[in-house]
Protein backbone atom coordinates (compact mmCIF):
# COMPACT_ATOMS: atom_id res chain seq x y z
CA UNK A 1 0.00 0.00 0.00
CA UNK A 2 2.78 2.43 -0.90
CA UNK A 3 1.28 5.93 -1.07
CA UNK A 4 -2.18 4.33 -1.22
CA UNK A 5 -3.75 6.92 1.09
CA UNK A 6 -2.10 10.14 -0.03
CA UNK A 7 -5.30 11.71 -1.42
CA UNK A 8 -7.97 13.42 0.65
CA UNK A 9 -10.33 12.61 2.30
CA UNK A 10 -8.80 9.13 2.69
CA UNK A 11 -5.57 10.55 4.08
CA UNK A 12 -7.30 12.54 6.84
CA UNK A 13 -9.55 9.63 7.78
CA UNK A 14 -6.63 7.23 7.94
CA UNK A 15 -4.59 9.58 10.14
CA UNK A 16 -7.52 10.06 12.54
CA UNK A 17 -8.31 6.35 12.88
CA UNK A 18 -4.64 5.44 13.11
CA UNK A 19 -4.05 7.99 15.89
CA UNK A 20 -6.96 6.65 17.94
CA UNK A 21 -5.91 3.06 17.34
CA UNK A 22 -2.32 3.78 18.31
CA UNK A 23 -3.18 5.63 21.52
CA UNK A 24 -5.89 3.23 22.71
CA UNK A 25 -4.68 -0.14 21.42
CA UNK A 26 -1.18 -0.32 19.96
CA UNK A 27 0.71 1.77 22.51
CA UNK A 28 -0.59 -0.13 25.57
CA UNK A 29 0.23 -3.46 23.89
CA UNK A 30 3.74 -2.31 22.95
CA UNK A 31 4.34 -1.13 26.50
CA UNK A 32 3.16 -4.41 28.05
CA UNK A 33 5.26 -6.43 25.61
CA UNK A 34 8.29 -4.33 26.53
CA UNK A 35 8.19 -5.18 30.22
CA UNK A 36 9.59 -8.76 30.13
CA UNK A 37 13.17 -8.71 28.82
CA UNK A 38 12.64 -11.91 26.89
CA UNK A 39 9.84 -10.26 24.89
CA UNK A 40 11.80 -7.20 23.85
CA UNK A 41 13.36 -7.06 20.35
CA UNK A 42 16.76 -7.12 22.10
CA UNK A 43 17.07 -8.24 25.76
CA UNK A 44 19.66 -5.52 26.38
CA UNK A 45 17.18 -2.79 25.50
CA UNK A 46 15.40 -0.76 28.14
CA UNK A 47 11.62 -0.66 28.29
CA UNK A 48 11.81 2.84 26.82
CA UNK A 49 13.92 1.78 23.82
CA UNK A 50 11.76 -1.25 23.13
CA UNK A 51 8.54 0.76 23.25
CA UNK A 52 9.82 3.73 21.27
CA UNK A 53 11.36 1.65 18.48
CA UNK A 54 7.98 -0.02 17.90
CA UNK A 55 6.31 3.40 17.93
CA UNK A 56 8.86 4.83 15.51
CA UNK A 57 8.51 1.81 13.26
CA UNK A 58 4.76 2.38 13.12
CA UNK A 59 5.21 6.09 12.37
CA UNK A 60 7.50 5.21 9.45
CA UNK A 61 4.91 2.71 8.19
CA UNK A 62 2.17 5.33 8.46
CA UNK A 63 4.22 7.85 6.53
CA UNK A 64 4.68 5.31 3.74
CA UNK A 65 0.93 4.95 3.35
CA UNK A 66 0.15 8.66 3.26
CA UNK A 67 3.27 10.20 1.71
CA UNK A 68 6.95 9.50 1.21
CA UNK A 69 7.74 13.21 1.26
CA UNK A 70 6.95 14.32 4.80
CA UNK A 71 10.38 15.91 4.69
CA UNK A 72 10.14 17.56 1.31
CA UNK A 73 12.45 19.41 -1.00
CA UNK A 74 12.07 23.06 0.07
CA UNK A 75 8.44 23.69 -0.94
CA UNK A 76 8.70 27.47 -0.46
CA UNK A 77 12.05 27.85 -2.25
CA UNK A 78 13.42 30.16 0.41
CA UNK A 79 16.85 31.70 -0.02
CA UNK A 80 18.85 33.56 2.60
CA UNK A 81 19.24 33.30 6.35
CA UNK A 82 16.96 30.77 8.08
CA UNK A 83 18.24 31.40 11.58
CA UNK A 84 21.29 32.30 13.58
CA UNK A 85 23.44 29.58 12.06
CA UNK A 86 21.70 28.43 8.83
CA UNK A 87 21.85 29.90 5.32
CA UNK A 88 20.10 28.74 2.14
CA UNK A 89 21.75 29.20 -1.29
CA UNK A 90 21.32 28.14 -4.90
CA UNK A 91 23.94 25.95 -6.57
CA UNK A 92 24.55 26.26 -10.32
CA UNK A 93 24.19 23.25 -12.66
CA UNK A 94 27.33 21.48 -13.89
CA UNK A 95 26.50 20.00 -17.34
CA UNK A 96 30.16 20.07 -18.44
CA UNK A 97 31.13 17.70 -15.61
CA UNK A 98 28.79 14.95 -16.83
CA UNK A 99 30.86 12.60 -18.98
CA UNK A 100 31.45 8.91 -19.60
CA UNK A 101 29.04 6.46 -18.01
CA UNK A 102 27.34 9.27 -16.09
CA UNK A 103 26.39 10.93 -19.38
CA UNK A 104 25.06 7.63 -20.73
CA UNK A 105 22.98 6.97 -17.60
CA UNK A 106 21.62 10.52 -17.52
CA UNK A 107 20.43 10.28 -21.13
CA UNK A 108 18.78 6.92 -20.45
CA UNK A 109 16.93 8.39 -17.47
CA UNK A 110 16.19 11.73 -19.17
CA UNK A 111 17.82 13.73 -16.39
CA UNK A 112 20.22 16.65 -16.62
CA UNK A 113 22.01 19.00 -14.29
CA UNK A 114 19.78 21.74 -12.87
CA UNK A 115 19.83 24.46 -10.24
CA UNK A 116 19.62 22.95 -6.77
CA UNK A 117 19.40 24.36 -3.28
CA UNK A 118 21.87 23.83 -0.49
CA UNK A 119 22.04 24.72 3.20
CA UNK A 120 24.94 26.07 5.20
CA UNK A 121 25.08 25.06 8.86
CA UNK A 122 27.53 26.80 11.18
CA UNK A 123 28.45 27.13 14.82
CA UNK A 124 27.61 30.84 14.67
CA UNK A 125 26.17 33.40 12.24
CA UNK A 126 29.60 34.92 11.65
CA UNK A 127 30.95 31.76 10.04
CA UNK A 128 27.88 30.12 8.53
CA UNK A 129 28.68 31.06 4.91
CA UNK A 130 31.41 32.76 2.93
CA UNK A 131 34.55 31.95 1.00
CA UNK A 132 36.77 29.28 2.58
CA UNK A 133 39.43 30.49 4.97
CA UNK A 134 43.02 29.25 4.49
CA UNK A 135 43.21 25.62 5.60
CA UNK A 136 39.52 25.50 6.57
CA UNK A 137 37.77 22.11 6.73
CA UNK A 138 34.16 21.53 5.76
CA UNK A 139 31.57 18.77 6.24
CA UNK A 140 29.61 18.04 3.05
CA UNK A 141 26.43 16.24 4.11
CA UNK A 142 24.20 14.00 1.97
CA UNK A 143 20.95 13.16 3.75
CA UNK A 144 19.32 9.74 3.92
CA UNK A 145 15.86 8.62 2.91
CA UNK A 146 16.34 5.83 0.34
CA UNK A 147 16.46 8.44 -2.46
CA UNK A 148 12.68 8.96 -2.10
CA UNK A 149 12.38 11.03 1.08
CA UNK A 150 14.40 13.17 3.46
CA UNK A 151 15.73 16.68 3.13
CA UNK A 152 18.76 18.88 3.69
CA UNK A 153 16.41 21.53 5.13
CA UNK A 154 16.81 22.28 8.87
CA UNK A 155 13.34 20.83 9.50
CA UNK A 156 14.62 17.33 8.66
CA UNK A 157 16.39 14.74 10.78
CA UNK A 158 19.63 15.24 8.87
CA UNK A 159 20.08 18.63 10.53
CA UNK A 160 20.36 16.82 13.86
CA UNK A 161 23.13 14.61 12.47
CA UNK A 162 25.01 17.62 11.08
CA UNK A 163 24.91 19.55 14.35
CA UNK A 164 26.27 16.58 16.28
CA UNK A 165 29.13 16.06 13.82
CA UNK A 166 30.37 19.64 13.49
CA UNK A 167 30.61 19.94 17.28
CA UNK A 168 32.93 16.93 17.48
CA UNK A 169 35.90 18.77 15.97
CA UNK A 170 36.99 22.23 17.09
CA UNK A 171 38.56 22.81 13.68
CA UNK A 172 35.27 22.06 11.89
CA UNK A 173 33.09 25.18 12.03
CA UNK A 174 30.45 24.61 9.39
CA UNK A 175 28.76 22.14 7.07
CA UNK A 176 27.02 22.25 3.71
CA UNK A 177 24.08 20.00 2.78
CA UNK A 178 22.75 19.68 -0.77
CA UNK A 179 19.01 19.33 -1.47
CA UNK A 180 19.41 16.69 -4.16
CA UNK A 181 16.43 15.63 -6.22
CA UNK A 182 14.30 12.77 -4.89
CA UNK A 183 13.15 9.92 -7.12
CA UNK A 184 9.48 9.32 -7.90
CA UNK A 185 7.49 7.19 -10.32
CA UNK A 186 7.80 9.81 -13.05
CA UNK A 187 11.10 11.63 -12.55
CA UNK A 188 14.55 12.02 -11.00
CA UNK A 189 15.76 8.47 -11.46
CA UNK A 190 19.43 7.52 -11.13
CA UNK A 191 21.74 9.42 -11.66
CA UNK A 192 19.82 12.64 -10.79
CA UNK A 193 20.93 12.62 -7.14
CA UNK A 194 24.55 11.91 -8.12
CA UNK A 195 24.54 14.85 -10.55
CA UNK A 196 23.22 17.14 -7.80
CA UNK A 197 25.79 15.85 -5.30
CA UNK A 198 28.49 16.52 -7.89
CA UNK A 199 27.16 20.08 -8.36
CA UNK A 200 27.33 20.69 -4.61
CA UNK A 201 30.87 19.35 -4.41
CA UNK A 202 31.95 21.49 -7.38
CA UNK A 203 30.37 24.51 -5.66
CA UNK A 204 32.42 23.92 -2.51
CA UNK A 205 35.70 23.56 -4.41
CA UNK A 206 35.44 25.89 -7.40
CA UNK A 207 33.09 28.57 -6.03
CA UNK A 208 33.75 28.62 -2.29
CA UNK A 209 37.44 27.74 -2.51
CA UNK A 210 37.68 24.67 -0.27
CA UNK A 211 40.52 22.29 -1.01
CA UNK A 212 39.23 18.76 -1.79
CA UNK A 213 41.57 17.34 0.86
CA UNK A 214 39.80 19.50 3.47
CA UNK A 215 36.31 18.23 2.58
CA UNK A 216 34.68 15.45 4.61
CA UNK A 217 31.78 13.91 2.68
CA UNK A 218 29.20 12.44 5.05
CA UNK A 219 26.20 10.36 4.07
CA UNK A 220 23.50 8.53 6.03
CA UNK A 221 21.68 5.48 4.63
CA UNK A 222 20.89 6.39 0.99
CA UNK A 223 23.17 9.38 1.46
CA UNK A 224 25.99 6.97 2.28
CA UNK A 225 25.35 5.22 -1.02
CA UNK A 226 25.47 8.61 -2.73
CA UNK A 227 28.73 9.57 -0.98
CA UNK A 228 30.38 6.41 -2.31
CA UNK A 229 29.04 7.04 -5.82
CA UNK A 230 30.34 10.62 -5.76
CA UNK A 231 33.80 9.52 -4.60
CA UNK A 232 33.90 6.78 -7.25
CA UNK A 233 33.03 9.22 -10.04
CA UNK A 234 35.71 11.67 -8.93
CA UNK A 235 38.26 8.85 -8.78
CA UNK A 236 37.26 7.51 -12.20
CA UNK A 237 37.34 10.83 -14.06
CA UNK A 238 39.58 13.29 -12.19
CA UNK A 239 42.41 14.44 -14.44
CA UNK A 240 40.67 13.49 -17.69
CA UNK A 241 41.07 16.06 -20.45
CA UNK A 242 37.32 16.08 -21.17
CA UNK A 243 36.54 17.36 -17.65
CA UNK A 244 39.37 19.73 -16.66
CA UNK A 245 37.20 21.41 -14.00
CA UNK A 246 36.33 18.18 -12.18
CA UNK A 247 37.59 18.45 -8.58
CA UNK A 248 39.88 15.92 -6.94
CA UNK A 249 38.70 13.27 -4.46
CA UNK A 250 37.61 14.48 -0.98
CA UNK A 251 39.90 14.06 1.99
CA UNK A 252 37.66 11.56 3.77
CA UNK A 253 34.23 9.92 3.96
CA UNK A 254 31.80 9.23 6.80
CA UNK A 255 29.22 6.53 6.03
CA UNK A 256 26.48 6.21 8.66
CA UNK A 257 24.45 3.01 8.18
CA UNK A 258 24.92 3.20 4.39
CA UNK A 259 22.41 1.53 2.05
CA UNK A 260 24.81 -0.19 -0.32
CA UNK A 261 22.88 -3.00 -2.02
CA UNK A 262 19.96 -1.69 -4.08
CA UNK A 263 19.65 -4.77 -6.27
CA UNK A 264 17.29 -7.67 -5.71
CA UNK A 265 16.92 -9.07 -2.18
CA UNK A 266 20.20 -10.86 -1.36
CA UNK A 267 20.77 -14.54 -0.76
CA UNK A 268 21.18 -14.75 3.01
CA UNK A 269 22.74 -18.22 3.23
CA UNK A 270 26.12 -16.66 4.00
CA UNK A 271 24.99 -15.30 7.36
CA UNK A 272 25.88 -16.80 10.71
CA UNK A 273 23.57 -19.50 12.16
CA UNK A 274 22.36 -17.07 14.84
CA UNK A 275 21.31 -14.57 12.19
CA UNK A 276 20.20 -16.77 9.32
CA UNK A 277 18.04 -14.09 7.73
CA UNK A 278 17.15 -10.45 7.96
CA UNK A 279 14.06 -11.52 9.89
CA UNK A 280 16.21 -11.34 13.02
CA UNK A 281 16.47 -7.56 12.50
CA UNK A 282 12.94 -6.81 11.33
CA UNK A 283 11.58 -6.39 14.86
CA UNK A 284 14.63 -4.58 16.20
CA UNK A 285 14.93 -1.91 13.51
CA UNK A 286 12.50 0.90 12.79
CA UNK A 287 13.45 0.76 9.12
CA UNK A 288 12.14 -1.99 6.87
CA UNK A 289 13.92 -4.99 5.41
CA UNK A 290 15.09 -5.51 1.82
CA UNK A 291 11.91 -7.31 0.74
CA UNK A 292 9.27 -4.96 2.20
CA UNK A 293 7.03 -2.86 -0.10
CA UNK A 294 8.60 0.45 0.97
CA UNK A 295 12.12 -0.71 0.14
CA UNK A 296 10.99 -2.28 -3.12
CA UNK A 297 9.23 0.94 -4.10
CA UNK A 298 12.32 3.05 -3.39
CA UNK A 299 14.51 0.68 -5.39
CA UNK A 300 12.17 0.67 -8.39
CA UNK A 301 11.71 4.44 -8.65
CA UNK A 302 15.40 5.12 -8.02
CA UNK A 303 16.70 2.84 -10.79
CA UNK A 304 13.79 3.78 -13.08
CA UNK A 305 14.37 2.87 -16.73
CA UNK A 306 17.71 1.21 -15.98
CA UNK A 307 15.86 -1.72 -14.38
CA UNK A 308 16.30 -3.35 -10.99
CA UNK A 309 18.40 -6.17 -12.47
CA UNK A 310 21.03 -3.65 -13.58
CA UNK A 311 21.34 -2.28 -10.04
CA UNK A 312 23.10 -5.44 -8.86
CA UNK A 313 25.74 -5.06 -11.59
CA UNK A 314 26.45 -1.34 -11.18
CA UNK A 315 29.22 -0.44 -8.73
CA UNK A 316 27.81 3.09 -8.43
CA UNK A 317 24.46 1.74 -7.20
CA UNK A 318 25.23 -1.48 -5.31
CA UNK A 319 28.84 -1.69 -4.08
CA UNK A 320 27.76 -4.50 -1.73
CA UNK A 321 26.01 -6.54 -4.39
CA UNK A 322 26.81 -10.26 -4.29
CA UNK A 323 26.20 -10.72 -8.00
CA UNK A 324 29.06 -12.86 -9.37
CA UNK A 325 29.46 -10.61 -12.43
CA UNK A 326 29.94 -7.39 -10.46
CA UNK A 327 33.44 -5.98 -10.82
CA UNK A 328 34.61 -3.27 -8.44
CA UNK A 329 37.44 -2.17 -6.23
CA UNK A 330 38.06 0.64 -3.76
CA UNK A 331 41.60 1.55 -4.72
CA UNK A 332 42.31 5.29 -4.38
CA UNK A 333 39.28 5.82 -2.11
CA UNK A 334 39.98 8.24 0.75
CA UNK A 335 40.11 7.55 4.46
CA UNK A 336 36.66 6.33 5.50
CA UNK A 337 34.66 5.90 8.71
CA UNK A 338 31.88 3.30 8.41
CA UNK A 339 29.25 2.75 11.09
CA UNK A 340 26.39 0.30 11.51
CA UNK A 341 23.92 -0.72 14.17
CA UNK A 342 24.12 -4.34 15.28
CA UNK A 343 20.31 -4.46 15.34
CA UNK A 344 19.64 -2.92 11.92
CA UNK A 345 18.51 -4.81 8.84
CA UNK A 346 21.25 -3.28 6.65
CA UNK A 347 23.95 -4.88 8.79
CA UNK A 348 24.91 -7.75 6.40
CA UNK A 349 25.48 -5.44 3.43
CA UNK A 350 27.37 -2.89 5.56
CA UNK A 351 29.68 -5.61 6.88
CA UNK A 352 30.31 -6.75 3.32
CA UNK A 353 31.14 -3.17 2.32
CA UNK A 354 33.54 -2.96 5.26
CA UNK A 355 35.28 -6.17 4.24
CA UNK A 356 35.61 -5.12 0.61
CA UNK A 357 37.01 -1.71 1.51
CA UNK A 358 39.46 -3.18 4.03
CA UNK A 359 40.65 -5.66 1.41
CA UNK A 360 41.72 -2.77 -0.86
CA UNK A 361 42.49 -0.02 1.65
CA UNK A 362 43.44 -1.77 4.88
CA UNK A 363 42.03 -1.49 8.40
CA UNK A 364 42.98 1.57 10.44
CA UNK A 365 44.66 -0.24 13.32
CA UNK A 366 46.15 2.36 15.66
CA UNK A 367 48.58 -0.21 17.02
CA UNK A 368 50.06 -0.97 13.62
CA UNK A 369 52.99 0.83 12.02
CA UNK A 370 51.32 0.64 8.61
CA UNK A 371 47.80 1.90 9.17
CA UNK A 372 45.01 1.43 6.67
CA UNK A 373 42.24 3.82 5.68
CA UNK A 374 39.10 2.12 7.03
CA UNK A 375 37.65 2.67 10.50
CA UNK A 376 34.58 0.61 11.42
CA UNK A 377 32.20 1.09 14.34
CA UNK A 378 29.33 -1.28 15.06
CA UNK A 379 26.95 0.04 17.71
CA UNK A 380 25.92 -2.82 19.99
CA UNK A 381 22.21 -3.64 19.69
CA UNK A 382 21.48 -0.29 18.02
CA UNK A 383 19.01 0.29 15.20
CA UNK A 384 19.61 2.13 11.94
CA UNK A 385 21.64 5.38 12.16
CA UNK A 386 21.29 6.09 15.87
CA UNK A 387 22.55 9.67 15.38
CA UNK A 388 19.26 10.52 13.65
CA UNK A 389 16.93 8.86 16.17
CA UNK A 390 14.44 11.04 18.06
CA UNK A 391 13.15 10.60 21.62
CA UNK A 392 16.64 9.89 23.02
CA UNK A 393 16.52 6.28 21.76
CA UNK A 394 19.76 4.26 22.11
CA UNK A 395 21.50 7.04 24.04
CA UNK A 396 24.36 4.76 25.08
CA UNK A 397 25.00 3.62 21.51
CA UNK A 398 24.82 7.20 20.28
CA UNK A 399 27.39 8.36 22.84
CA UNK A 400 29.74 5.51 21.92
CA UNK A 401 29.45 6.32 18.21
CA UNK A 402 30.11 10.01 18.81
CA UNK A 403 33.13 9.12 20.95
CA UNK A 404 34.51 6.92 18.17
CA UNK A 405 33.86 9.63 15.59
CA UNK A 406 35.48 12.24 17.81
CA UNK A 407 38.65 10.15 18.05
CA UNK A 408 38.60 9.68 14.28
CA UNK A 409 38.28 13.44 13.73
CA UNK A 410 41.21 14.14 16.04
CA UNK A 411 43.31 11.43 14.40
CA UNK A 412 42.79 12.85 10.88
CA UNK A 413 44.16 16.30 11.70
Amino acid sequence: MILSLRRQPFKALYIAFDFVGTVLVRAPIWFLLSIPKSWRPRPSWSIKDSFLIQLLRHLVSTRVRISLTTESNCPNREVGALGEDIQCVWVDPVPKLIVGDLAVWSRAASVSSDYVQGYWYGKSRAIVSGIALPGEKILYSLHGGAYTSGTAHPSGTNAKVIQQLIHLDSSLNRAFAIEYRLSSEMSNHFPAALIDALAGYHYLVNTMGFKPSHIIVEGSAGGGNLALALARYLIDYYGHSEVPDLPDVPGSLILLSPWVDIGLAPDESHLEPTTTSTRSWLVSDYMFGPQCPMTSYSKQVFVGPHGIDVAALNEYISPSSRHPLLELDFEDFPRTFVSAGAAENLLPQIRLLRDRMIQDLGYDDKGSEKRGKITYHEALDASHNCLALPFAIHEGARRDLLLSLGEWFVDRR
